[in-house]
């Protein structure tokens, strides 16, 4: 297909080429266009390394017996050949990829994918297979393999897997996620910048990890035990509160305000596990200030 398309835009090219040569006084070679673009492009970029296409190309750039202008029009030209060739390479392999079957028909809740318009839906080759997913599938499967962590909640990113084999996913079908997925996890955007190392990702991002943690435990603390998850908090705060501000802990009246107590949870969060002690600082006397509004003195 390639040798075919290039022979096609050639003949359409044919009499810019001549022209050209006209114009700058030297001998138009009727072979001579085609023979240089397969000489110099036969290693088709994207299918051989790509150290040997730079070393082709700076070869054919250093070529004395073709003037400058020829070799800019025979790389534009070559450009565009290669555009529309991958242009439909790209149409047949979606094509034969769209109609062919998926090895799953449910989704990871067990939810047909019948039951979905197709524009919720993305699929993924995998060893030559496809694999179906919903967008909210593969964006909780990434959220939840690059955010994970331990009870302590130290940061320890996994690789991203294909649920349905265990495998991990290729850079280029992580590309193709990050190109064709509605709504990006922030970690995996922080992770494309990081070229899929891991450990470069966590040494990056360790506190956007742990702050990311401190806030998914507040959310997941129900609401029964939020009174619970106070008094602990004030007990754990007791030492602060009776040697610096003189405020006996058993007369501190706990919110009964769902959204504050979650802030004071926030700050209290903060102050034991955030990786910044500047930020550990201003949590506690946030917090003390906070606790001591809620401090109902004795008559």
């Amino acid at each position: 297909m390639w040798d075919v398309l290039c022979q096609h835009v050639m003949k359409k090219h044919t009499l810019d080429y001549q022209t050209l040569c006209a114009d700058l006084g030297i001998y138009a070679s009727e072979g001579m266009p085609c023979m240089t673009l397969q000489d110099l492009y036969t290693s088709k970029i994207g299918y051989k390394k790509i150290r040997h296409t730079v070393k082709q190309h700076a070869l054919f750039m250093n070529n004395v017996f073709l003037h400058p202008a020829l070799k800019e029009w025979i790389q534009r030209l070559y450009c565009t050949c290669k555009r529309h060739y991958l242009a439909i390479q790209r149409c047949i392999v979606r094509s034969v990829y769209r109609r062919r079957k998926s090895c799953n028909m449910f989704d990871l809740s067990y939810t047909p994918f019948t039951e979905y318009t197709p524009s919720l839906c993305l699929f993924i080759m995998d060893n030559g297979k496809k694999y179906t997913f919903t967008h909210s599938d593969l964006y909780n499967i990434i959220e939840k393999s690059l955010t994970n962590a331990d009870t302590y909640m130290i940061a320890n990113p996994l690789p991203i897997k294909n649920p349905y084999t265990g495998t991990c996913f290729s850079n280029e079908q992580l590309y193709f996620l990050y190109l064709n997925l509605k709504h990006l996890p922030l970690v995996f955007r922080h992770f494309i910048s990081n070229h899929f190392d891991i450990q470069a990702f966590l040494l990056d991002n360790e506190c956007i990890l742990r702050q990311y943690q401190i806030r998914k435990r507040i959310q997941d603390i129900p609401r029964e035990s939020l009174k619970q998850e106070m008094q602990d908090m004030v007990i754990e705060m007791c030492l602060y509160l009776t040697f610096t501000m003189n405020v006996e802990t058993h007369l501190i009246t706990i919110t009964q305000n769902e959204r504050e107590c979650r802030q004071m949870l926030t700050h209290y969060y903060n102050y034991l596990y955030s990786l910044n002690p500047y930020q550990r600082q201003c949590e506690c006397k946030t917090l003390l200030g906070k606790l001591r509004k809620m401090y109902v003195k004795p008559i």
